[in-house]
């Protein structure tokens, strides 16, 4: 490899460390205005980040000792960002586009803008000025800058996470010491599901959580039981589908003594003691037709029948039933009596999968963070980056359950001051494997972080262009022979161009 290839490479790999070392987006900002000065050798630096609030460009760090928080309105770094591709001028006393910049002798003569992205999403914008040395900014420059863009792209938005979940854990800790509705995160979801929470708790209606395992139906439950005027009352929950059918009567509605072999005295079932509170039915789905009799029957009439006795008891009870089973399908089925359907369906909750509310994912992961760490009696300042973006590419099949479970397990197994990719579970191995990113090279030998650098890079590149060799050699200056024999080496297939 030349020396400059070599070089450029090591460059961002020391800068990828030290970028993502960093979860505070003002030391993070001021460590990319220093790395951009030692990565180009330039004179003067800038930082412009998108304010999606306001949908502009703004200036948030600078060596020449602007106004931060300007509004930039024009210029070659508004073009980078709007547009998402570098802009490079090599004089801007002799480029027609950019004349403006030169401002006579006073102006910036040699400028690269390079637009930050993640994941598809515009970040904003970097911006190097004139070289130490007085020379020109040329077409290596530009590579090694539009590889540091990438980073510092990455970078920012990890900050902007790690900020959002110190925000809204400080937002949990006042949430929590004046309200009971314990769901966390600020979704449009969550949002939605807190307002029914709260307008049905105050009344008796009954109501139908459905979801997936593992989205906190029980939670819901409780939260709602919480805020009720039946606060003060017990909460009893019985998983429907983990209590034999043989003994589920017996659970729900109680015993006379002799009632069955084995019942050797009388016993309350869970709506007797229940009285006056909230009774949770969780996978109600998974109960027999039978059963299902008698429980339309205690929620029709208010009444129910200890097993083996013929007296009625009268009931005051709330019920709240959940299910992941799609209960339309099982009452089409005949498994699952429709009028008992429409009883326990008042009002409907729908709590959507982890994978539907990732927005909310940070926040959930700082909370059982410290969550984790309080009951293992371990520290833990953060979770890094890179496990980050590992969480944000799973598919969390057992939803947030499996995310705390996880936590749980990392924390366990962590000896640094955050968790980190060694510190997952095995499952997480093969994600690991393939995540994206200049982190994941930092642990390979040289030659093998050259070579996963090239696969990702013309991977990258000829799935930009369709496959077309010829413009992905227009592009990055490669000749078409080079990608071509470099997609066989790699095994770059077709179907993924």
């Amino acid at each position: 490899m030349p020396v400059t290839e070599k070089k450029q490479l090591e460059s961002l790999l020391q800068a990828s460390a030290a970028l993502h070392s960093s979860i505070d987006l003002p030391e993070l900002l001021r460590k990319m205005i220093d790395l951009i000065s030692g990565v180009l050798e330039c004179s003067g630096s800038s930082i412009y980040v998108f304010d999606q609030a306001k949908g502009e460009l703004v200036l948030e760090a600078d060596t020449a000792g602007k106004d931060l928080n300007l509004k930039i309105e024009a210029g070659p770094r508004v073009y980078a960002a709007g547009v998402g591709v570098p802009v490079h001028v090599r004089d801007s006393r002799t480029d027609k586009r950019w004349e403006a910049l030169a401002q006579g002798d006073e102006g910036p003569q040699s400028v690269l803008c390079v637009p930050m992205q993640f994941n598809g999403q515009s970040v904003g914008v970097i911006e190097a000025t004139d070289k130490k040395d007085g020379g020109q900014f040329d077409y290596d420059d530009l590579q090694l800058f539009q590889g540091f863009a990438n980073i510092c792209g990455a970078a920012i938005i990890n900050a902007r996470r790690f900020s959002a979940v110190s925000s809204e854990n400080r937002k949990l800790k006042e949430t929590l010491a004046g309200s009971v509705v314990n769901l966390i995160g600020n979704s449009t979801a969550v949002q939605k599901i807190t307002s029914v929470i709260k307008k049905v708790a105050h009344v008796d209606s009954i109501v139908l959580i459905t979801g997936e395992s593992g989205t906190g139906k029980e939670i819901i439950a409780r939260s709602i039981h919480a805020l009720s005027d039946r606060k003060d009352k017990p909460f009893i929950p019985v998983n429907c589908g983990a209590v034999p059918e043989i003994l589920l009567e017996s659970e729900l509605f109680g015993h006379e003594k002799g009632a069955f072999t084995g019942a050797d005295r009388q016993r309350a079932g869970i709506f007797e003691e229940a009285e006056g509170g909230t009774v949770f039915l969780d996978e109600i789905g998974e109960t027999s037709l039978t059963t299902q009799v008698k429980l339309l029957r205690v929620l029709q009439e208010g009444a129910f029948k200890r097993v083996g006795s013929n007296r009625e008891i009268k009931s005051n009870v709330r019920v709240i039933s959940a299910t992941n089973r799609k209960l339309e399908e099982l009452v089409a089925e005949k498994k699952f009596r429709e009028d008992l359907y429409y009883r326990i369906n008042v009002v409907a909750i729908p709590v959507p999968p982890l994978r539907e509310r990732m927005d909310d994912l940070p926040v959930l992961a700082g909370h059982f963070l410290k969550k984790s760490c309080e009951k293992l009696k371990k520290n833990s300042a953060g979770i890094s980056p890179a496990v980050m973006r590992l969480f944000f590419s799973y598919e969390w099949k057992g939803n947030v359950r499996e995310l705390e479970n996880t936590i749980e397990s990392a924390v366990a197994m962590s000896e640094g001051s955050f968790l980190e990719p060694g510190d997952l579970p095995v499952r997480f191995s093969s994600a690991l494997s393939s995540a994206p990113g200049f982190m994941s090279l930092a642990h390979l030998t040289y030659d093998e972080a050259k070579d996963e650098f090239e696969k990702q890079y013309f991977s990258g590149l000829l799935q930009l262009h369709n496959g077309d060799v010829h413009k992905a050699a227009e592009q990055s200056k490669v000749s078409e022979k080079s990608i071509v024999r470099r997609r066989q080496r790699f095994d770059i297939s077709k179907n993924k161009e």
